[in-house]
């Protein structure tokens, strides 16, 4: 494929960012919203997989209705030019798989904080019932400002039988981070993911996976039949805490490891406090002994892609950024002591001088006591730690998109504000997910019960069609779940939907614009044919029909027909210029037409006539629509501007560029000095017609006698020389 390329007349594909064994990764613009998007397009050979479409279909749906801030975003999906393609939040930073591709480990407070937050993205994902399938460090990205993102959110399901442990290449790769029980052949649940975000941690605290192999069926023996040695048996500096918590993930049995994200979550934000872990550490092992090398590193070009193995220039880190164990140099224990005593005193001490500074006098006998911070903690962790500062708890309970069940979202007081104690402190705790009724769509026409689900928050999961289920075609005669306990918004709902034999169910696209009904046709894999017809109801352009209708059974050979509006019928205007306004009027009226005039000056069009309309002649407009007659004022008025006072060559000038005719009257005057101005006819702020004329009275001195010149040079504005008849 040549780029650029315009992918479905919307993505246009502006450059190459990765490969994987499954599919290529582009960059592109969506040019309908003008922003960036990664396109993962599948290859073409797919599309010819029933099977593979539908799960496609299916698990592209589940994932698209992840919303998380550590899940990479799934915007639109689809199929053209016959490749499956999903479009994607576009994530600026690195890939993981490109920081611990050098077999250099992560200081372990950054492998765990890393692994912290791709449990959080696992917990929203498996809420929904969805399980990723595929955790490995290429799914698992770095932006930037330091957060982690998720990608292929339970896309492997999709794929999972179009290949298999004998083939080389990409599945190797997934095959290192594979659960027992998947390397077995039994299905994957919430306990496997967390047994591959095991091994990425591991590979992040060792510089490489538990188990390498030369082929995948080596590497899923070892999953099932090898023990995993700890983490501290490569790298010394993973405490005997870090390793009980590695390996508690890493159990061969699903039963002995996390039986969910929650205690996980706990254990690994336990140990960025520094609590203890309810967790069995294991012996520590003897460590591994190096020979002394000497290393020389260069630095490592990680790319911004996602996928599979391939690699694109992207920034270079800093030497320093994680650097190898074989260059940490020991610090000397009584230094380290020291320096720990001395900040701790001296940060002590500005608490003592600031809280004196800024606390109020407390009255006496009244016991000030400030609010602990739990923001996060577990309600009974939290609820203990105020309790402990002598303050009393009311809890509140609040429905919360990012903050799990049971976990702290803020207090009131908020944390650091110092009270009297016996305070009752309000702790809001979450209560998951908003959860909303399942409604019943058992009896409803497909198009229906779509709408129906996702009016309520939900989302439409698989469908399947039965022939000869006894139903009529297009109705849904199953569906799961079935109403009954509430559930969170955003559960797939599935459905079942009765059909002929060999007949396809025509989806519900009225009211959709032509372009995206024909899509959804093709997504079923219907074929259409368009005609049009006028609506006063629909607008241009949208979907009026089809026929068949919503819900009714067609062949795979016949043809659906779409019926787009073309709008409502539109008259058309007559040529009305130049009339009387009242005969104007009368034409429109027979001509069916409604109108509203408006009025405006003209120095061509007498006045009372009509100037233009709106539309003009021969346009065309709605019957409910009004067409606007614009009539003749005849010319403008103009003010008459002040002149007293001024020389008569510039008061000429002033008045005949406004368009007024000059005529000249002199006086005599004991006041204005000759050739000035003494006043006009009409005055100052008068209105006269466009060219109308105006005396100008000119002062002739003391003696001047009184005398009318209409004439005026054509050549030159009057002045004192002009001739005129004196005494």
């Amino acid at each position: 494929m040549e780029l650029p390329y315009t992918l479905a007349d919307r993505y246009r594909l502006v450059s190459h960012l990765a490969k994987g064994g499954m599919s290529d990764v582009y960059l592109a613009v969506d040019v309908a919203l003008g922003r960036r998007v990664a396109v993962k397009l599948l290859p073409k050979s797919h599309s010819e997989d029933e099977s593979f479409v539908r799960r496609f279909r299916r698990e592209a749906q589940s994932a698209a209705n992840l919303n998380h801030p550590n899940i990479v975003g799934i915007y639109d999906w689809g199929e053209a030019e016959g490749s499956y393609f999903m479009v994607m939040e576009l994530v600026e930073g690195d890939c993981l798989r490109d920081l611990i591709t050098e077999g250099r480990p992560l200081r372990p407070r950054r492998a765990v904080e890393v692994t912290r937050q791709v449990v959080m993205a696992l917990a929203t994902a498996h809420r929904l019932g969805v399980i990723h399938r595929d955790v490995k460090p290429g799914n698992i990205m770095l932006t930037n400002d330091g957060t982690v993102k998720v990608a292929d959110f339970g896309i492997a399901r999709a794929w999972n039988h179009s290949t298999d442990l004998t083939r080389t290449g990409s599945i190797i790769g997934t095959a290192t981070y594979f659960s027992p029980e998947q390397a077995q052949g039994r299905s994957a649940d919430r306990r496997s993911d967390i047994y591959s975000l095991g091994v990425v941690l591991y590979e992040m605290l060792v510089g490489r996976p538990p188990f390498q192999g030369e082929t995948p069926m080596a590497v899923a023996y070892q999953h099932v039949s090898t023990d995993v040695p700890p983490p501290s048996s490569h790298n010394p500096e993973v405490p005997p805490e870090l390793d009980a918590i590695v390996l508690r993930a890493l159990a061969k049995d699903p039963d002995s490891r996390y039986q969910d994200t929650d205690p996980f979550l706990h254990d690994l934000e336990a140990w960025l406090r520094g609590e203890s872990i309810a967790s069995d550490a294991p012996a520590r092992p003897a460590p591994v002994i190096v020979p002394e090398q000497v290393v020389v590193r260069q630095p490592v070009a990680v790319s911004r892609g996602s996928g599979g193995s391939g690699r694109s220039a992207g920034r270079v880190l800093p030497q320093p950024y994680y650097p190898p164990m074989e260059e940490r140099r020991p610090v000397p224990l009584p230094f380290v002591v020291g320096v720990f005593v001395l900040v701790a005193a001296l940060a002590g001490l500005s608490w003592v001088v600031w809280s004196l500074l800024q606390a109020p006098e407390p009255e006496p006998g009244v016991v000030m006591v400030a609010i602990p911070d739990v923001v996060g903690r577990w309600e009974t962790d939290a609820f203990s730690s105020i309790q402990e500062s002598g303050l009393l708890v009311r809890v509140v309970r609040r429905n919360s998109q990012e903050m799990p069940e049971g976990r702290v979202i803020a207090t009131d007081p908020a944390a650091g504000e110092r009270v009297e104690s016996r305070t009752e402190v309000e702790v809001v705790v979450s209560s998951g997910l908003e959860r909303f009724a399942i409604p019943l769509v058992i009896g409803q026409t497909q198009g229906t019960a779509e709408s129906l689900i996702l009016a309520q928050g939900f989302t439409v999961g698989q469908i399947e069609f039965v022939e000869d289920s006894g139903w009529q075609v297009g109705t849904v005669f199953d569906q799961d779940p079935l109403p009954g306990p509430l559930l969170p918004s955003g559960t797939p709902i599935d459905l079942m939907v009765a059909t002929g034999p060999g007949l396809l169910v025509v989806p519900d696209v009225a009211g959709l614009p032509g372009s995206e009904a024909l899509s959804v046709l093709a997504q079923s894999g219907l074929r259409w044919a368009e005609t049009s017809e006028l609506s006063e109801d629909v607008p241009a352009g949208q979907v009026i029909r089809t026929e068949p209708g919503a819900g009714g059974g067609i062949t795979a050979t016949e043809q659906v027909v779409v019926v787009i509006s073309q709008g409502p019928e539109l008259l058309v205007v007559p040529d009305v210029a130049g009339l009387a306004g009242s005969e104007a009027l009368s034409v429109l009226a027979q001509s069916g037409l409604r109108w509203t005039e408006r009025s405006e000056i003209s120095d061509d069009v007498p006045v009372g006539q009509v100037i233009r309309t709106e539309p003009g002649a021969g346009g065309g407009v709605a019957a409910s629509d009004q067409v606007v007659v614009v009539i003749s004022q005849g010319p403008g008025l103009l003010v008459v501007p002040d002149l007293v006072g001024l020389p008569s060559v510039e008061a000429y000038a002033n008045l005949t560029d406004l368009g007024l005719t000059w005529v000249e009257v002199v006086e005599a005057s004991d006041t204005v000095v000759a050739g000035g101005v003494i006043r006009t006819e009409p005055g100052a702020g008068e209105q006269v017609d466009i060219g109308g004329e105006v005396v100008v009275v000119i002062s002739g001195g003391s003696e001047g006698v009184t005398t009318t010149d209409t004439t005026v040079p054509e050549t030159a504005p009057p002045d004192q020389d002009t001739d005129t008849t004196t005494g």
